[in-house]
């Protein structure tokens, strides 16, 4: 390539710039070699060294500006309605109409809960009621002569958590119940007004029913287990019918109790 000639060392190495020692020409003198002695072996590298007048500098820049100017000129003016080239028009055309598939997917949860499934299906067979609020008057808890009595969902609550705790082994009467609920007071496991609103009698009739002797007997091997955590998977369908049944999603929830029989696995709830 066209070089200028140099008078020395100093003005070769004067002449080149940090971005030009930058370049990946000049790899092969940082690798590990020395550095070039002669003028002579600095101009061996491809570099084209060629001065500017500013007159030159000047027109190319002007040059520079007047092209950027028609550009812009060019995009204010440019027809969007036309189709200037027909098959880079068809191939875009094709990619944004492009319509994902499997966008169902999203919809489908990767987990969801047995209460959520039970509201769900709940919704769908229940018909909805408004109902206006009930305004009930504030009366406060010192004035009250009786206390608030437990009912509903918090009664429910209670029985369920009274089974969660019942030793099956102490529940031949209702003085050994009644006394199974006062151990649970003084443990801390159940409030004194849960054990109040729990009759002892419904336990013990529960108790000796056909579920509750069985529980009774797998309770005594060790074979009954409560509030067991599970993880299964199940078609999506059975959340929605729209889903595909090939689609699974994962269902949490926790047992009440089950228990195992001599014969197999016992019931669960």
């Amino acid at each position: 390539p066209y070089v200028s000639v140099f008078e020395s060392l100093y003005e070769v190495r004067s002449a080149f710039s940090p971005a030009m020692i930058r370049h990946p020409e000049f790899a092969h003198f940082w690798l590990g070699q020395d550095m070039p002695d002669s003028p002579e072996e600095w101009l061996r590298c491809p570099f084209v060294i060629r001065p500017y007048s500013v007159q030159e500098l000047i027109g190319n820049e002007m040059e520079r500006q007047i092209s950027q100017e028609q550009h812009l000129l060019e995009y204010k003016e440019w027809n969007c309605e036309k189709i200037h080239h027909k098959s880079t028009y068809e191939q875009l055309e094709e990619r944004f109409s492009y319509q994902y598939p499997y966008a169902y997917l999203q919809e489908i949860p990767a987990k969801v809960s047995v209460s959520e499934l039970k509201k769900s299906d709940w919704e769908d067979t229940q018909e909805t009621v408004a109902l206006g609020p009930q305004e009930e008057p504030i009366i406060p808890q010192f004035i009250r002569q009786t206390k608030e009595v437990i009912k509903g969902a918090q009664r429910g609550t209670a029985y369920h958590r009274v089974l969660e705790c019942l030793d099956y082994t102490r529940v031949e009467s209702v003085d050994m119940i009644g006394l199974q609920l006062q151990e649970l007071v003084e443990s801390g496991k159940i409030e004194e007004e849960m054990a109040q609103c729990v009759s002892e009698k419904q336990i013990l009739w529960f108790v000796n029913s056909w579920l509750g002797q069985r529980m009774k007997v797998a309770a005594q091997k060790n074979r009954l287990w409560r509030e067991q955590q599970f993880v299964m998977s199940v078609p999506a369908s059975e959340k929605n019918e729209e889903w595909s049944n090939s689609e699974q999603m994962l269902v949490q929830g926790i047992i009440d109790a089950f228990f195992e029989e001599d014969d197999g696995p016992g019931l669960c709830y």
